[in-house]
């Protein structure tokens, strides 16, 4: 039950996060800004912080795996397999790339 309950909150967490990346992406190649554009740098960072803290690994995967669980992460329950080992660096790619759209964007807006 409590294994569960940390994989739903995974899941939740990782969708969010994944929607944080790819709006911060879309930002950058739209150019849209506002609001939503800071939490999800914020989140993403937070995420970073998180990550590097624990060697590049999710805390709840570590815990549901304590708990009992055979594999704790969440990202199995809708891609393949073999596809896992390319989560962080496809994200962290989409989240530097879009990133660096919005800080251009930012330095020719006052420039120019």
């Amino acid at each position: 039950m409590l294994i569960a309950a940390i994989k739903v909150v995974h899941l939740a967490l990782f969708l969010l996060l994944a929607a944080a990346v790819l709006h911060v992406f879309f930002c950058g190649v739209s150019g849209r800004r506002g609001r939503l554009l800071a939490w999800s740098v914020a989140l993403c960072a937070f995420e970073l912080v998180v990550l590097a803290a624990n060697h590049w690994r999710c805390p709840l995967t570590t815990l549901a795996e304590r708990l009992g669980a055979r594999d704790g992460a969440v990202a199995s329950l809708f891609l393949p397999g073999w596809s896992l080992r390319f989560v962080f660096p496809a994200f962290g790619a989409l989240f530097a790339v879009g990133l660096a759209l919005v800080g251009l964007r930012g330095v020719r807006r006052k420039l120019g």
